[in-house]
């Protein structure tokens, strides 16, 4: 992994969802992956969520917390953050 660019990796990482896969916690593996995911725009610009609380009801505290993590930690890069076709935050 250490031989792969940067740009392969932050591609590699954008099919993990921020919330849902909790895309932060791989930001812990090493520091070359703090690096790209703490600074890369691309994987924290859009944040699309479901509302699956009626199929993982145990999960919503989990998801409700991820998302205020990634907000407290990513929240300069994102854009918009959308449920269910609905858009609650949008600073383009």
């Amino acid at each position: 992994m250490d031989k792969l660019p940067n740009e392969m990796l932050v591609k590699i990482f954008s099919y993990f969802h921020p919330i849902y896969e909790n895309l932060a916690r791989l930001a812990v593996v090493c520091k070359k992956w703090t690096t790209i995911i703490e600074n890369s725009l691309l994987l924290w610009k859009h944040i699309h969520l479901d509302d699956n609380r009626h199929r993982h009801p145990d999960m919503e505290n989990e998801y409700r917390k991820a998302l205020c993590d990634c907000l407290v930690r990513f929240g300069r890069f994102v854009h918009c953050i959308r449920a269910e076709e609905e858009t609650y935050f949008t600073g383009e």
